[in-house]
């Protein structure tokens, strides 16, 4: 694990002459290279699993929603239905407070 820092460290030198051998360098390179790509998809590992928390969330609403949006119509049809049965009451009541056959 100290030899891959320090091969870190040495890619990071800026190189004038052929002391260090060049392998030591390319292979800090690489290793730079391979933890800077690694940070990337762990951002992008994150932003994925926002996405999918957020499509499963969509989901769960939507369906509330439409349960709420079929409730209100159902209370709204028995509303409907109350309101005739007072009208025909109301008619009802009428008809025999006039004498008439209800």
């Amino acid at each position: 694990m100290s030899n891959d820092r320090d091969m870190r460290e040495l890619s990071r030198a800026k190189w004038v002459t052929e002391s260090t051998k060049l392998d030591a360098i390319n292979c800090g390179s690489m290793l730079r290279i391979a933890d800077a790509v690694e940070k990337m998809a762990a951002s992008y590992d994150q932003m994925r699993n926002s996405r999918d928390y957020y499509m499963r969330r969509t989901g769960h609403l939507q369906a509330e929603v439409d349960r709420l949006v079929l409730q209100r119509t159902a209370l709204r049809g028995v509303i409907t239905k109350m309101k005739r049965a007072r009208s025909a009451i109301s008619r009802a009541t009428d008809a025999v407070s006039h004498g008439e056959q209800p």
